[in-house]
């Protein structure tokens, strides 16, 4: 208690402070890639794999976001820096919006902010409780379910 005073007064300001060093660091190590030559489904499910691949890599802040979400929920100020509707999150959801729209899937938001609930729920089972899973089977499994239940005039 008394080394973390110097840095933050209270609780709240210590959450604070390490949300913002969680934040620097993601927007440290985001690259924008372009997606717009990603046209098939085997692409996709390379490119979103590779990509949550590549979160769980980076443990560390997977769980200091997943503890931080935990904590924060009952707070709105600071909620909506770490929900669905942050800045970070919103930009992920667009750019897999985009791949989806690529591939001619119907309500490709939608279909990408489930995704991104899928993303945590993998994430949750293969940091914090071990689990040996196939990101790419699973990513895949998502995309056919979806692409079947796209209309044929949209194919």
């Amino acid at each position: 208690m008394g080394t973390t005073t110097r840095y933050a007064r209270t609780r709240r300001d210590l959450l604070v402070a390490a949300l913002g060093r969680l934040r620097s660091r993601f927007e440290g190590s985001v690259q924008v890639v372009p997606t717009d030559h990603i046209a098939d489904d085997r692409a996709a499910v390379e490119f979103i794999a590779s990509s949550l691949e590549l979160m769980v890599s980076r443990e560390v802040d997977q769980v200091a976001a997943i503890l931080l979400r935990i904590e924060l929920r009952n707070d709105p100020e600071l909620r909506c820096l770490v929900d669905a509707a942050s800045e970070p999150q919103e930009n992920v959801l667009q750019h897999l919006a985009g791949i989806l729209s690529n591939l001619g899937v119907d309500e490709p938001v939608r279909r990408a902010s489930e995704l991104l609930v899928m993303f945590d729920g993998i994430l949750l089972a293969k940091i914090a409780a071990g689990r040996d899973i196939s990101i790419r089977n699973m990513v895949s499994t998502y995309l056919s379910g979806v692409r079947a239940q796209t209309s044929p005039s949209q194919v």
